[in-house]
């Protein structure tokens, strides 16, 4: 009988021992995926954030053009900032080329758009 009774409890520790190594890499990989997931959302975050700012600039650039504006220019923003290049199109004077470029963080959201300014609103031609 005493060994019947070691033989269920070696049984039983054994299952302890198996349940508990399953546990502690089930818990080590959830830690390491949800620490992979909050970097990803930072950077999806930032990047969507550096897009707004490059939209300020975009809105800025709309209304230098207006004064016959072509240029260079940087504004700070928050945590950011943005930049924005307007010049005259190569093939058609009446066409703006715009580079913005907004930065939060290490995350750079960059476009280029052409518009159209002898239209009224101004007409966009391309965005890159």
């Amino acid at each position: 009988m005493i060994r019947i009774a070691n033989k269920k409890g070696s049984v039983a520790l054994t299952t302890v021992i198996v349940v508990t190594a399953i546990l502690l890499i089930s818990g080590v990989s959830l830690a390491l995926t949800s620490g992979d997931l909050a970097k990803a959302t930072k950077n999806f975050t930032n990047r969507f954030i550096a897009k707004a700012y490059s939209q300020s600039c975009l809105e800025e650039s709309l209304l230098k053009i207006k004064s016959g504006y072509t240029g260079t220019f940087t504004m700070t923003v928050d945590l950011g900032s943005c930049s924005s290049t307007v010049a005259i199109n190569g093939s058609n004077s009446n066409y703006r080329d715009l580079t913005l470029q907004g930065v939060q963080g290490s995350n750079n959201f960059k476009e280029t758009r052409t518009y159209d300014i002898s239209q009224t609103p101004y007409l966009l031609i391309t965005i890159n």
